[in-house]
């Protein structure tokens, strides 16, 4: 297990070790670890790896420790080669609580990100049972959570302990996943609107109003407007896979429509009230 997903390694019959990196990912690598001396040495790097036990709390953990550059951009920019820094941690799954299960394999759409946050780029809180393990997190981080019960979760282990937890809370009648300072909820929940729509609103400052479009054709110019004399809300326009499309600071957002499934989130500016109408016309 590292800080982000988790690794799997195996004893070789020549007493080597082979290392599935990212484990959990669409495209692991593999390497080999020959032994080299005390260390392990790697099969495509000059870097060397350690296996040792550190006592924590009065509990062995069983740590990964690099020695070593191993070429790599975060080894050459934020140690300047000179590398040592435990990179992983065995780990034994636990059992995971249907209530967390439930949760997997959901989108949970972040609702607290502020209007000009840096943030945006995918606002998203998905977990995933794989391998008995229960990952996850924001935006494509996949650290290993241990759950304590069902609605608080720890990351496991020693590693990046900073933002360590996701709980669940109750708000505006929906059940949230806040992690890192975010807070989101089930995408499945998000309402509707089409063309014609008029929508009345309320959201708070660093919050935001979330809605899914689906368009009836493509190709059709579409405006999604804040009306009356209030229209400071910056208004984002998103894909299926939630990446950001298209923005706009003036409550104004016109759009040639294409097919799928869109989500529009609305975000209050200082000068805004928190009070909207959104208009939805071609």
């Amino acid at each position: 297990m590292r800080a982000s997903g988790y690794d799997e390694i195996s004893v070789n019959g020549d007493g080597s070790l082979s290392w599935i990196v990212n484990a959990h990912s669409q495209a692991p690598l593999q390497k080999t670890l020959r032994c080299d001396g005390d260390a392990f040495a790697v099969s495509d790097g000059t870097e060397r790896l350690v296996f040792t036990t550190l006592k924590w709390g009065g509990i062995p953990h069983v740590l990964m420790v690099q020695y070593g550059s191993s070429g790599s951009d975060l080894d050459r920019l934020t140690f300047d080669g000179h590398v040592v820094r435990t990179i992983g941690e065995q780990y034994t799954p636990v059992p995971i609580p249907k209530a967390w299960l439930n949760r997997t394999n959901k989108t949970y759409l972040i609702d607290n990100i502020s209007w000009n946050d840096t943030g945006w780029d995918e606002p998203v809180i998905r977990f995933e049972e794989k391998d008995g393990m229960l990952i996850g997190g924001k935006a494509g981080n996949n650290a290993v959570f241990d759950p304590q019960n069902d609605s608080l979760a720890f990351i496991a282990g020693l590693l990046n302990r900073g933002d360590s937890s996701v709980r669940v809370i109750s708000e505006d009648g929906r059940e949230k996943l806040v992690i890192g300072g975010y807070q989101g909820y089930d995408i499945a929940q998000i309402p509707s609107i089409a063309v014609g729509d008029t929508m009345n609103g309320q959201v708070a400052f660093h919050k935001t109003a979330w809605y899914q479009f689906i368009p009836d054709l493509a190709g059709k110019r579409i405006m999604f407007r804040i009306g009356g004399k209030n229209p400071h809300y910056t208004l984002r326009l998103f894909d299926s896979s939630l990446e950001l499309f298209q923005t706009a600071t003036t409550g104004i957002l016109e759009w040639t429509s294409r097919q799928g499934r869109w989500y529009l989130a609305i975000s209050p500016t200082p000068e805004a009230t928190g009070d909207y109408t959104l208009f939805v016309t071609n």
